[in-house]
């Protein structure tokens, strides 16, 4: 048999002396005919499956350690930017004192303008000439002595405050409204995808569904957000309770995804034909088995999405947090044509960083889990 032939045999699975792998190659003898009649006469991809049965895995264990590689690098940022964040959090709840940022602390000891402790260490003159403004020279040195604590590493802007201290702050602040925005936004985008795409009779429950769905969906969002800010004096619970709904179509359509691959691969009909109620297929074999991971990447993208909505309007004095990072944003942005860098850089740099931390931290759990799918 030529070996055209036998490319077109093995195509059919006529050749059973293939099923030993690379074998036959030890039995054709030492001249090579064996090689060039059973191996370099099958289709490139077989043949090479045949010849040589380790590349595939050699492949798939390279693809699993670069997969690995950009997870644990993904996450090690998000770990060292929210990890500190986090910790302040933390400390402030529990020893309220530690962070000093409050009208009454700056009542009590106000400071004048200084730069952070690395800008201090770049130039070398004395902290009190750099930065500051001619009416606050004549600054209490003793209050300044007395400041140079951990509490001034990032610097002190024009109305005393701790830079350090209000990062940690507002990121307090801002901490538990986002933490709402994204449990309604992901909870009703649960209950609505479970809804939507379900095979199930609740036909008009489905069309009322949709219908809310859609009204979201074409909702704009900043115009809501501002009527929602005037309606309740920009209160931050309230307006990230208002994006949190907006929010709500997002959520649908990712977990609806995930109902539609389901539901093409026959899981859900199997299920529904093994008699298991409604209610556990969806909470349990789809929801909890087959979406957990694409809920805590919907969540960390959710926080980012709320950090960058609040920075954005507080910017705007469309917030009502005094320790927002918007405004810190706000207050600093004349400070720049003064020499006063750090007031608005600080901020801003802390904006950038925890924005991309989420989103770090979302391609990570994304890159872990689709690992583990692929196991």
């Amino acid at each position: 048999m030529s070996s055209v032939d036998s490319w077109g045999d093995d195509e059919r699975g006529s050749l059973p002396e293939w099923s030993g792998g690379g074998s036959s190659l030890l039995r054709a003898g030492a001249g090579g005919e064996g090689m060039v009649r059973e191996g370099w006469g099958q289709p490139p991809g077989r043949r090479f499956g045949r010849l040589w049965p380790g590349i595939s895995v050699h492949r798939a264990g390279e693809a699993h350690r670069c997969r690995m590689r950009r997870a644990a690098l993904a996450l090690s940022v998000a770990a060292v930017v929210l990890g500190p964040l986090l910790g302040g959090v933390v400390v402030s709840v529990v020893f309220p004192d530690t962070f000093r940022a409050s009208p009454s602390w700056i009542a009590v000891a106000p400071l004048p303008p200084r730069a952070p402790v690395l800008g201090r260490l770049l130039d070398g003159r004395p902290a009190l000439e750099r930065g500051v403004w001619a009416s606050d020279r004549a600054a209490d040195q003793t209050a300044v002595a007395a400041a140079d604590d951990a509490h001034l590493w990032l610097g002190v802007d024009r109305f005393g405050h701790a830079l350090l201290d209000r990062l940690v702050l507002g990121f307090a602040a801002f901490l538990g409204p986002a933490v709402l925005a994204v449990a309604i936004s992901l909870g009703a985008g649960m209950l609505l995808a479970a809804l939507l795409r379900y095979p199930d009779r609740l036909l008009r429950v489905r069309r009322a569904a949709h219908f809310a769905v859609d009204l979201l969906a074409s909702q704009p969002r900043l115009m809501l957000l501002l009527a929602t800010g005037a309606a309740t004096s920009f209160d931050l619970t309230a307006m990230m309770v208002a994006l949190g709904i907006l929010n709500i179509p997002r959520a649908v359509a990712a977990i609806g995804h995930q109902f539609d691959l389901l539901s093409r691969q026959g899981l859900l009909e199997a299920l529904r034909e093994a008699n298991i109620p409604a209610w556990r297929i969806v909470g349990r074999h789809v929801l909890w088995c087959h979406c957990r991971h694409l809920l805590l990447v919907q969540a960390a993208v959710g926080m980012a999405d709320a950090l960058m909505t609040e920075a954005t309007l507080s910017a705007l004095q469309y917030g009502g947090q005094d320790v927002s990072w918007g405004a810190m944003v706000f207050q600093g942005r004349m400070d720049v044509y003064s020499g006063i860098y750090w007031t608005m850089g600080v901020p801003v740099g802390a904006i950038v960083l925890t924005l991309l931390a989420f989103h770090q931290l979302a391609e990570g759990i994304a890159l872990l889990t689709s690992e583990k799918g692929a196991a």
